[in-house]
């Protein structure tokens, strides 16, 4: 199909949003707020909050969420005060290194890690960095029903297609927290819907199709979320922008309602060692969305702004 997306532009950063060169070439997840950009890296355990100057964003403040050196932060989302941050909530596995003994490699590509500090959702303000608050979805992950399949993906490694979350949005007062893996058979990508407590205990997960991948993230707009849609693993892969109407896609006879919807907007033009990591509106208008999306592996995320066309 051709592509109803066009680029715009790259956002003015005014110097550096993580003073660690590591944490500034590894950003994950964004948001705008009025005249706030609100940023995060996979490396660290903090969010940077920049404001609009007429120049381009320069730092504002820095909102430390843990004592933890690195929560994975992955996803971020804003309504009103409230700023929701979210960890992956995944396992790792070791890289092996050409320059370790071959029996040494054995055991790193044997072993599979479990970090719980990357079993985070935070709430916080983004008007003072008092008052955080924690929680996780370990609970809801690992839920024994039979209609859950996460718990069978949850000590898989991310990478390897196992439990990542990647992205989230909130909606009057509704979390959707969108995971780039697993994907399940048909290309069934699951979505969890809670509300943020101390101990989530009730959600509801849904599914959409995204045409073999996972949700990278995901952002609220007037008739549903877009999603944003990249590889599950490490690999070379297209990236996908999705209009998604809320609603569970997963096919069948119901009591009730019919099916969401979800159709596939476009294309997002991709540029050399860079991959799509963060999505977050801008403006919407009648016959499109502006939006910002971020990149891993380049300087402050490079973010650049985007025009995608409804259909």
């Amino acid at each position: 199909m051709t592509s109803s997306i066009s680029f715009l532009g790259y956002v003015h950063i005014i110097g550096t949003v993580y003073n660690d060169k590591k944490k500034n070439k590894n950003m994950s997840a964004i948001e705008i707020i009025d005249d706030l950009l609100i940023m995060g890296a996979d490396e660290g355990s903090t969010i940077k909050v920049l404001k609009f100057n007429g120049d381009g964003y320069q730092g504002e403040r820095s909102i430390s969420l843990s004592n933890d050196e690195e929560i994975d932060i992955e996803g971020i989302a804003c309504e009103g005060d409230a700023v929701y941050v979210v960890g992956s909530h995944s396992c790792k596995r070791a890289v092996p290194d050409p320059t370790e003994s071959y029996e040494r490699n054995r055991e790193v590509i044997a072993d599979v890690a479990s970090e719980s500090q990357r079993d985070r959702l935070f709430r916080c303000s983004w008007k003072a960095d008092a008052g955080i608050e924690q929680t996780n979805l370990r609970s809801v992950i690992e839920c024994a029903d039979s209609d859950n399949p996460l718990r069978l993906f949850s000590r898989i490694p991310s990478k390897e297609n196992g439990v990542d979350i990647e992205g989230i949005a909130v909606k009057d007062g509704l979390l959707h927290i969108g995971f780039r893996g697993p994907v399940l058979r048909d290309n069934w990508v699951p979505l969890l819907k809670c509300k943020f407590a101390p101990t989530i205990s009730q959600s509801e997960l849904v599914f959409v199709n995204l045409g073999g991948r996972g949700c990278r993230d995901i952002t609220p707009v007037d008739d549903g979320f877009l999603i944003l849609a990249g590889p599950v693993g490490d690999g070379p892969g297209s990236y996908q922008i999705y209009l998604w109407d809320g609603v569970d896609c997963l096919p069948g006879r119901r009591q009730w309602g019919q099916p969401g919807q979800i159709k596939q907007l476009g294309e997002l033009p991709m540029y050399a060692n860079t991959k799509a990591e963060g999505l977050a509106l801008l403006k919407e208008r009648d016959s499109d969305y502006e939006v910002v999306i971020i990149f891993d592996g380049v300087k402050n995320g490079a973010p650049a702004r985007f025009r995608i066309a409804k259909q």
